[in-house]
């Protein structure tokens, strides 16, 4: 009886921001708080990396690229794709640069709960 656990994760958009959220109460929390707050949202719901969506008498069924992005534009600005990249920014990895900790042990980047928070960006 080796059962995987389905991979599940929710992806909340708003104008800004896109939050991945493993975690559905942490999902209630924070569409509540959007709604609170007048926020437009959108969630997709992603079952072992693939968006679904639930359908009554067949149950959960892939969404195809097009209503992905459907739902993405709803709430997000649809950025110009660049034709040509002009300059190439390279990152400093020396030793110095990698070991920047808060005292807590934590990284710069944090962690906050089951959430992580990126700003988006498309290509």
């Amino acid at each position: 009886m080796n059962e995987k656990k389905a991979d599940e994760k929710w992806i909340i958009f708003t104008k800004e921001e896109t939050y991945f959220i493993f975690n559905i109460h942490q999902v209630s929390k924070l569409e509540n708080q959007f709604r609170k707050q007048g926020v437009k949202y959108r969630t997709i719901y992603y079952l072992n990396n693939k968006p679904v969506t639930y359908e009554i008498g067949q149950g959960y069924q892939e969404m195809s690229s097009n209503e992905e992005m459907e739902i993405i534009r709803d709430v997000q600005p649809v950025v110009e794709e660049i034709e040509e990249v002009e300059e190439v920014k390279t990152v400093d990895t020396t030793e110095d640069k990698l070991s920047n900790n808060n005292n807590d042990g934590e990284t710069e980047r944090g962690e906050i709960d089951a959430i992580s928070k990126h700003r988006s960006v498309r290509e």
